[in-house]
């Protein structure tokens, strides 16, 4: 769940006024930030390709509430927009912050720092997961709960597997079986799936006789479970994989762009990365290609940018698929 994925796109429009420093500050409200690596360290450069904070550490998360997660020397901190350390590298795992808090780990045990490094909830925790509608998962011994942000257990440990609350409901496992709960701890879809994902859009892929569809709120498949696999919905399509090739459902389960690739992700900002043979490319919600399949890897585009790999190389492409920029070594 972290957002240190190898290929993932960390696009980042940032608002100075709200950034905590002692430096001089740059208007950098109209500005975008992308994180690029160089040399194997990781920095960031605005649009024009200039570097703006120097690639210097070993990962680098996108910014959440004006804060970034950097791992630097083998341990994780958080820096500002620019580039200083404003919680000082000290742990050995950490989350992004959410919801005004970031979920740690020191001397083996998660808790729960606030942006000025205060642990506001103690390091207890077997593990821990970010807060999302008022409420985090934690690992207490082998099972999982919800606590509040004061740190009080809402929902007892008692599930192999919690997730993050996501629409008014969370996805679990008990029993080996997946379902979904809802604030109050009861379920509001019992669990009987052998997988599932978050609900997005209202809806919620989930599998059961090995093959995937969509649920609803109540817990009944709104889409038959006829999918070799299934992502979330997002703009209102979703991918799914059919006779062994990915293409995109609607949400009254109609294929709207037929079953031809190797790969498709979700749509952002009206387009998806698609996988022909062994090519990334883009296409439109009719299918059309907007930019043709001719990197090694590729990401969703974000703020109108998209990280992609060109030759073995990072580099950065806008809509028109123009390369602003490529990773030098």
């Amino acid at each position: 769940m972290k957002t240190f994925l190898p290929f993932l796109l960390l696009l980042l429009c940032v608002h100075v006024s709200a950034q905590k420093t002692t430096s001089p500050a740059v208007n950098r409200s109209t500005k975008l930030m992308l994180p690029v690596m160089n040399a194997g360290k990781w920095g960031v450069i605005d649009p024009e390709g200039k570097e703006t904070i120097a690639c210097q550490f070993d990962k680098l998360s996108a910014f959440s509430e004006n804060l970034a997660l950097v791992r630097f020397g083998g341990k994780y901190g958080f820096i500002n927009y620019d580039g200083k350390y404003e919680i000082n590298p000290q742990y050995q795992d950490a989350y992004d912050f959410s919801e005004g808090l970031a979920a740690v780990r020191i001397d083996g045990k998660w808790g729960y720092i606030n942006h000025s490094g205060e642990f506001v909830i103690r390091p207890v925790f077997d593990n821990a997961l970010s807060f999302k509608e008022g409420k985090a998962p934690v690992k207490e011994r082998s099972q999982w709960g919800y606590i509040n942000k004061e740190g009080k257990m809402l929902i007892n440990p008692q599930f192999q597997e919690a997730y993050p609350f996501q629409e008014n409901s969370a996805l679990v496992r008990f029993g080996g079986k997946y379902g979904f709960i809802g604030h109050d701890g009861k379920y509001s879809i019992v669990p009987t799936f052998d997988d599932a994902k978050d609900f997005k859009e209202g809806l919620a892929a989930a599998k059961k006789s090995g093959k995937w569809g969509y649920l609803d709120k109540d817990g009944k498949y709104v889409i038959a479970n006829d999918y070799q696999e299934a992502e979330a919905f997002t703009e209102s399509l979703a991918p799914v994989k059919l006779g062994g090739k990915w293409g995109y459902v609607n949400k009254e389960g109609k294929i709207v762009v037929n079953p031809q690739f190797t790969l498709a992700l979700p749509f952002s900002e009206n387009v998806a990365v698609v996988k022909s043979g062994s090519n990334f490319g883009y296409v439109d919600k009719n299918g059309v290609y907007t930019i043709n399949p001719q990197f090694s890897d590729a990401a969703n585009f974000e703020n109108g940018y998209a990280r992609v790999k060109v030759s073995g190389k990072m580099a950065y492409i806008k809509k028109d698929g123009k390369i602003v920029w490529v990773q030098i070594k």
